[in-house]
């Protein structure tokens, strides 16, 4: 295998120029060239728009690099770049492999020819011979699962069945490199499923991805790193737990810090500024010889709500090591300013696995009923439950919310304030490893 990048992104711009007139684009075509030629300075009718500024990453083969920023950042404008459907207005992009892309839906389809013309349309377009179309097609039209549909006019699709025999061409050929911009969100639920499950298996076999999302979930289930993409500038990349917590972070914080990193070692310098506005401790320094790393984010409008978060098992020993079912206690001290409501007051936990993905989440926030009430300033919320997770090390987070409105507002919230290990006797499948049981039944003969 080549030790070439899939995809080298090498200072790409974008600029668009805006006219507030229509007679102002024939202005811009016309005047500034009679100006140059009577010797004076040419005038401009437009304004400049930077779509991209600089932007500049590698994707290595067989990695899988997701994308996240707000609606308008730049993420589409760059994608359709790397696809070769625009032109940058600098830099370059190299790609090393076939490309196979799923960006604006149905694009690059005729709406009155057929799924099936359409689909071997496409086919061919992304270098498939006339007998390699002929053989790939019904693998194409079982993934795509219209049905009868698959030979009627697409002007009859609805949009999910738009993404579904666009999603089965470009990955049933089997890229060395997938580029997919959102377009799985219109799908329903056991389409998705299939999408990413094959998504993941393209992966395993080799192929480089560029993933684009607001679904940080899916981001963090699929990926191996990600950038951030803000204001049409890579404002951070690195690990994906790293950038997918500042950006969540930023989207949470409304955006206070204008601050605007660039570079990969940002993420660690971002991490230090945490810590050392961190004012919660750890009580796991202590028990196994090594501290916990930095906490991966931290904000919200009254740090230092939080004063200490530890775990312990069902005895009460602290611990951060547990086993097949064991009672895993989650305590987190708190000291409550007076103006804070305890009406509408909730503290709640989460403990992710490496990659920042959700797996049991707790709150004390049931039924709209408040159980801060009456409380002193120094309080102690305790989370228990029985372990159904599997082996392996875990993230702990920790939010002290206002719920006085339907979006939750947080007082504090700290991603990674400490860390756990699960450790199993005997090996488990899947991300969780409950106890089941089975039960033969037989009719009678």
């Amino acid at each position: 295998m080549s030790s070439k990048p899939a995809i080298s992104i090498e200072n790409v711009s974008k600029s668009y120029n805006i006219y507030s007139a229509p007679h102002d684009r024939l202005k811009q075509m016309v005047i500034p060239r009679l100006r140059r030629a009577i010797g004076l300075q040419p005038t401009t009718y437009f304004k400049a728009f930077q779509a991209l500024e600089s932007i500049s990453f590698e994707v290595a083969r067989g990695e899988a690099v997701g994308i996240v920023g707000r609606n308008g950042s730049g993420k589409s404008t760059l994608l359709q770049i790397i696809c070769g459907t625009l032109s940058p207005s600098g830099g370059r992009v190299v790609k090393n492999g076939r490309t196979a892309a799923l960006l604006e839906l149905g694009a690059g389809f005729n709406p009155e020819f057929t799924g099936r013309d359409n689909a071997a349309l496409n086919a061919a377009i992304l270098g498939l011979s006339p007998e390699e179309i002929e053989s790939l097609m019904p693998k194409i039209q079982a993934f795509a699962d219209v049905g009868e549909f698959f030979d009627r006019s697409m002007l009859t699709y609805s949009s999910g069945m738009y993404v579904r025999v666009a999603f089965a061409v470009q990955a049933l050929i089997e890229p060395e490199i997938l580029i997919v911009d959102e377009a799985l969100a219109v799908g329903d639920a056991e389409f998705q499923a299939k999408c990413y499950d094959y998504i993941r298996k393209l992966k395993a076999a080799g192929t480089s991805i560029l993933f684009v999302s607001h679904d940080i979930g899916a981001v963090r289930q699929l990926c191996d790193r990600a950038i951030w993409i803000d204001a049409g500038r890579v404002r951070l990349s690195g690990s994906i737990s790293t950038v997918t917590s500042e950006y969540t972070r930023r989207l949470f914080d409304g955006e206070r810090s204008a601050s605007s990193p660039t570079e990969e070692g940002v993420a660690v310098s971002i991490t230090e500024e945490v810590a050392l506005n961190m004012s919660v401790v750890s009580e796991h320094a202590d028990l196994d010889g090594r501290d916990d790393p930095p906490p991966l984010n931290h904000w919200g409008s009254r740090l230092g709500v939080v004063k200490r978060v530890y775990t312990a098992n069902g005895y009460g020993d602290r611990t951060r090591s547990f086993h097949d079912r064991d009672t895993i206690k989650i305590s987190v001290e708190l000291d409550l300013p007076d103006d804070i409501s305890r009406e509408t007051l909730a503290v709640a936990f989460s403990i992710k696995n490496l990659s920042g993905l959700d797996l049991v989440v707790g709150s004390t926030w049931k039924d709209d009923r408040p159980v801060f009430g009456g409380v002193q300033r120094s309080v102690t919320v305790h989370f228990s439950f029985e372990n159904v997770l599997n082996a392996n090390d875990y993230v702990i987070a920790v939010g002290v919310e206002d719920r006085s409105n339907a979006t939750p507002i947080y007082y504090e919230h700290i991603e990674g304030i400490a860390y756990m290990r699960i450790d199993m006797t005997e090996k488990h499948y899947g991300l969780v490893a409950p106890v089941i049981s089975s039960v033969l039944e037989m009719p009678n003969a």
